[in-house]
């Protein structure tokens, strides 16, 4: 049986994940899931209705669920974009062992700027100050370093290091 490609992004909150993975499938022609809006989809609730009414570890167990429900029923390779605390969550350590894992280092100042505009989005940046933003941005940073198969920071980069692994190219 041959093994299907799976690619983990992995990246704090407005890093670009969603972004720059769905581009970067569009350009390789790879099936992209973006898992937030996998769990709206399949829960019939929002991210924040499930953190407001449930709270973040019954997210965390929804997450974990979707993201093995995607694994085991993909087919072809896949480009999935992970919500920025996936990586922090225990169980979902093995699940990332079948995927290859890329950390999408952005700049703070970069994700400061982008989730101001979308803090009511993101149901853990309520209320919090930008000192605790990067607090635990930097408390992340180092989960995702650690946990990550490949640190990119740049959309060519990433292109490239999904289609070497695509291909078979040793990184």
């Amino acid at each position: 049986m041959e093994q299907i490609n799976f690619f983990l992004i992995t990246g704090f909150m407005g890093a670009g994940k969603t972004f720059l993975g769905s581009l970067a499938a569009e350009k390789l022609a790879i099936a992209f899931v973006d898992l937030d809006e996998y769990i709206e989809a399949n829960t019939g609730r929002a991210i924040t209705t499930i953190f407001a009414e449930s709270g973040e570890s019954c997210f965390r167990k929804i997450e974990h669920d979707c993201l093995a429900q995607l694994l085991a029923a993909a087919r072809t390779p896949l480009i999935i974009a992970a919500g920025g605390g996936l990586p922090t969550y225990e169980p979902n350590q093995q699940l990332m062992k079948l995927c290859s894992v890329i950390f999408l280092d952005t700049p703070l100042s970069a994700i400061l700027s982008r989730i101001e505009l979308l803090k009511f989005a993101r149901p853990l940046l309520h209320g919090l100050e930008t000192s605790q933003i990067v607090t635990l941005y930097n408390a992340r940073r180092q989960i995702y370093l650690h946990s990550a198969d490949f640190v990119v920071s740049e959309e060519t980069r990433l292109i490239e290091v999904i289609a070497n692994l695509t291909s078979g190219a040793a990184e």
